[in-house]
């Protein structure tokens, strides 16, 4: 009896250790899955949130201009110098623009905020898109089509109009004065936005214009877009894990820029090959957790077994002791 009691006690113990590593070894055969999912979704997230912020920025930077252009003593801005001093202009306002350049009515730049474009100053830039659209249609215009030798600038007008007093609106009534120029370097765009999700040993991005095609910025170990644009699928907001160019299998992500009549796309790629390691990390972790519980449920029931032996023996002690005590006669 005694036999058969720890002979069942075994077969529930190995029952129960064998679910638990059935159960555990069909979700490591998942892990892999369920893992490269989960950093989809994550890449997807931080694509849009980067997408996002770029967006506001250069939004907040026209918002900006527009606003400095509603007041009266714009042409008193001391900016002249070159200085890069901008404390009266971001005492006005919330401060994205980093500099500031002022063109008068024919176009030529008289005045800027920041040493570094000193050179402007004295240019006239009358046959340039970012001078005439603001002049003929009254309203801020967005051009990101300027390189500077290796640099992509881009560069955010909005017009100047004669006016005596600050008004919530621009005063398009007024005799035309000129435009305020701001120029947003995309390097810096990339070092706040972009760097930070796309991690040049692991991922790659393109950031471009859909309409142009063109390739804004990219990743240097990538192709402009123009190259691989068969490979990248058109829709909106990619968020699939296909074969990619040689790279295999990519997660490719991407999300859109609205920038007035102009539409931006980043893209952020991530080889599978790239992130192994974080694979083979849960996948080790997941082993050891497997391990441990394995170790506690045989634990654990070495120690039943230990306290159910010993309760045997006791009861067998007393058994005999309570023949003992019949045979005298004392029960």
């Amino acid at each position: 009896m005694k036999s058969n009691r720890l002979l069942m006690m075994l077969l529930v113990s190995l029952i129960i250790i064998g679910v638990v590593i059935l159960i555990n070894v069909i979700s490591f055969s998942n892990i892999e899955e369920i893992v490269i999912n989960q950093l989809k979704e994550n890449q997807l997230t931080e694509t849009g949130f980067a997408a996002k912020q770029i967006e506001d920025h250069i939004l907040q930077v026209r918002d900006e201009l527009v606003t400095l252009s509603k007041f009266p003593d714009i042409e008193t801005l001391d900016i002249n110098k070159c200085s890069g001093d901008m404390t009266i202009v971001h005492e006005s306002i919330e401060g994205k623009i980093s500099n500031i350049l002022r063109v008068d009515k024919d176009g030529t730049v008289i005045e800027c905020s920041s040493p570094i474009y000193s050179n402007y100053v004295g240019i006239n830039i009358k046959n340039k898109e970012y001078f005439k659209a603001p002049k003929e249609t009254n309203e801020p215009f967005i051009d990101n089509s300027i390189r500077q030798g290796f640099n992509r600038q881009i560069i955010v007008s909005a017009p100047l109009f004669e006016t005596t007093e600050y008004t919530p609106y621009p005063n398009f009534l007024g005799q035309f004065k000129g435009v305020l120029l701001s120029i947003v370097e995309v390097n810096t765009l990339y070092d706040l936005y972009i760097h930070p999700i796309a991690d040049p040993e692991k991922a790659f991005f393109l950031l471009i214009n859909l309409k142009t095609e063109e390739t804004t910025l990219k990743s240097n170990n990538i192709d402009e877009y123009s190259a691989i644009k068969n490979d990248v699928l058109s829709e909106k907001n990619l968020n699939i894990i296909t074969d990619f160019n040689g790279f295999g299998e990519t997660i490719i992500t991407s999300s859109d820029i609205i920038l007035g009549s102009e539409t931006w796309r980043l893209i952020v790629l991530t080889p599978l090959k790239n992130v192994g390691k974080e694979i083979s990390s849960v996948q080790n972790r997941h082993l050891f957790i497997l391990g441990f519980v394995i170790l506690v449920i045989i634990g654990g029931f070495i120690f039943l077994i230990t306290v159910y032996q010993s309760r045997e023996e006791v009861q067998s002690k007393l058994d005999k002791a309570q023949v003992t005590l019949e045979k005298l006669g004392i029960n």
